[in-house]
């Protein structure tokens, strides 16, 4: 008796509209997600001469009621920042990409911030200050 040998048959998957649903993924999860803010809500001293600086992908601020923020978290000190920093821009090569925009409310006194920007150059980190101009009298 003879077998009959049934052709199989092919299944065949469109890859024509794959790089579409690829490209509307990343748009629907650019869309959903949050990007790192600064959270914490402070009034900026002011200062005469500013420049204009770039997003910088590492915040560390200081609200007015005296909390430490790092990209968005509350930390419980100033070594946690440093340690937090050191971990953020480690292996970046320039001077650029280890920047840290910090934030001071200003009436934050010196006792307080004065540790957190010690910790930020222990950590590596190039600090760039965020300030207000100040408005002509």
């Amino acid at each position: 008796m003879k077998r009959r040998h049934k052709k199989k048959e092919e299944i065949q998957v469109p890859v024509a509209s794959m790089g579409d649903i690829a490209f509307l993924l990343i748009i629907f999860f650019m869309i959903c997600s949050t990007f790192a803010k600064d959270t914490a809500k402070l009034k900026p001293p002011h200062a005469p001469d500013l420049a204009e600086l770039q997003n910088r992908a590492v915040i560390v601020s200081i609200d007015s009621d005296q909390r430490l923020w790092l990209q968005g978290r509350m930390m419980p000190n100033a070594k946690a920042v440093g340690q937090g920093v050191a971990a953020l821009i480690e292996g970046k090569q320039t001077q650029e990409d280890r920047t840290v925009l910090f934030s001071c409310d200003e009436g934050v006194p010196k006792r307080i911030f004065e540790p957190v920007l010690r910790a930020l150059g222990e950590a590596g980190a190039t600090i760039a200050a965020q300030g207000q101009p100040e408005k002509p009298k």
